[in-house]
């Protein structure tokens, strides 16, 4: 199978179903609500840090071109688009430490590579605007956070994206509060791994920065 024919046989169909059992009466009767958009991730492309570099080197494969990547999540966003829905993703890939330097390395949210072809090809600017970006920071110690910033004057509606770190979470949640935009849409709390941080912890904190 070439690669359109894995969109139409299997990704949109996927797609497809998951829209329509939140929208059915049988999804009603699991107590689903309707949805309002899909996700599609697109974080943490494999070959962004070292360890997956070689992971792929030993495999013969390299990093996923930026084309390829643009390319998929214009395929996506349009196809979700046309079920009424609005298209996530996540903000990673888009942006480097490098350019924003305030973000620390190890959960900064930066996974761009300055200088590799993420960036070099201003992926950036290419991405669809009305795809909402969910900008992630779990361990940032900085008051600050422009990549937020920065994806809502390219004209994206942003979602601030937090974890564990409590600190991390009363920063993010009040700058994106008090970010000059009206693109700045509110802020998510995540939970990834069990014994980093417990639901109840990431719930009480994040809810307590959230709403206050």
């Amino acid at each position: 199978q070439n690669g359109e024919d894995v969109y139409e046989k299997l990704v949109f169909k996927i797609i497809d179903e998951l829209a329509e059992l939140h929208h059915s009466v049988y999804g009603s009767q699991l107590k689903l609500k309707p949805i309002k958009a899909i996700h599609i991730g697109h974080d943490e492309v494999a070959g962004h840090n070292k360890e997956t570099q070689e992971t792929l080197s030993s495999l013969g494969q390299a990093m996923l071109p930026p084309d390829l990547f643009l390319s998929d999540v214009i395929k996506l966003n349009n196809h979700i688009k046309s079920k009424g829905l609005r298209t996530w993703m996540w903000g990673d890939m888009l942006v480097s430490h490098e350019e924003y330097p305030v973000m620390i390395a190890k959960g900064g949210g930066g996974n761009g590579l300055h200088g590799s072809a993420y960036t070099d090809s201003n992926l950036f600017s290419k991405i669809p605007k009305d795809i909402v970006i969910n900008d992630w920071h779990y361990h940032q110690i900085a008051p600050m956070f422009p990549t937020a910033l920065a994806f809502a004057l390219k004209g994206h509606q942003v979602l601030g994206a937090t974890w564990i770190d409590q600190e991390t979470i009363r920063y993010f949640t009040d700058y994106l509060a008090n970010m000059p935009s009206p693109r700045a849409q509110g802020m998510i709390a995540t939970v990834w791994a069990k014994g980093w941080g417990t639901i109840d912890d990431i719930i009480s904190v994040s809810g307590d920065a959230f709403w206050n």
